[in-house]
């Protein structure tokens, strides 16, 4: 189990080499999270299989393809060819994954665990703001967030001189994929098999702090969950018979991060 961690405000703090570094992170991270959101749409295989297809960023107006320059944070407020505003899901995406990277940066410090902790936020993000918009979680985006969780764990650690605190996270990413990967077994028609592999990622980081927090984790975001798929499902009916399981289990996730040291005991 990581210890503890105190809170620790930005504001203030004697390292501002660090804070500007974390500033960057966080203003790169929101521009190539929203330019990466907007390149996925939903295709079908050859055997009719939906799945979340990576392609071009386009203005819906006049389908301008939107470069990586131009999906820069208020550059991409509307679309350099037309001119017509572009989505909102752009500025909301952005602005979502600088305030989580600035949330985890404060909630655990200007320490070695914020190596690893600093991947998180983006990856969470893009597979929320994706499965919001297309119902799909893209397979490179779980096993990409997956890949890097598993290397900064092992390097955070190994910086920490404890190798071995990658264990518990790897415990924690099989637990919490084994389960939602029976959830789909029993129903796959209500958890999609994205939820499955996005699940490793969560359990990953949420092993490492700790093995219980997995349990705290999926709690949460089924909390979340029904905050905002209840009052959907109440407003459109059976017409919106399921609404997306990513945006919460990011949400719970990151909740759980943030305020770990409110959870665990001592």
């Amino acid at each position: 189990m990581l210890g503890i961690v105190t809170p620790l405000a930005l504001i203030g703090s004697t390292s501002p080499l660090a804070l500007g570094a974390i500033a960057v992170w966080a203003v790169t991270a929101a521009w190539l999270s929203a330019w990466l959101v907007h390149r996925y749409r939903v295709a079908e295989d050859s055997e009719g299989w939906e799945f979340a297809e990576l392609s071009a960023a386009t203005c819906p107006h006049c389908l301008h393809e939107v470069t990586a320059i131009e999906a820069l944070p208020l550059r991409s407020l509307r679309c350099a060819e037309c001119g017509e505003r572009l989505p909102s899901s752009w500025w909301i995406t952005q602005l979502l994954t600088f305030s989580a990277i600035c949330a985890v940066a404060a909630a655990w410090g200007l320490g070695v665990h914020l190596v690893a902790f600093l991947w998180l936020p983006p990856v969470l993000v893009v597979a929320a703001v994706v499965d919001f918009r297309t119902m799909l979680i893209p397979k490179k985006v779980a096993w990409v967030g997956l890949a890097g969780g598993v290397a900064t764990i092992a390097l955070a650690s190994a910086l920490l001189g404890k190798p071995d605190m990658l264990v518990p996270a790897l415990i924690g990413a099989a637990g919490y994929f084994g389960f939602l990967f029976l959830l789909n077994v029993i129903s796959p028609s209500a958890m999609g098999f994205g939820d499955v592999r996005l699940g490793a990622v969560l359990g990953l980081y949420l092993g490492w702090i700790s093995v219980f927090l997995p349990v705290y984790g999926l709690l949460v975001a089924c909390i979340v969950y029904l905050l905002y798929a209840v009052p959907a499902r109440i407003r459109f009916g059976l017409a919106n018979k399921f609404s997306p399981f990513g945006p919460g289990l990011a949400m719970g996730t990151l909740l759980v991060v943030i305020f770990h040291s409110a959870i665990l005991p001592g």
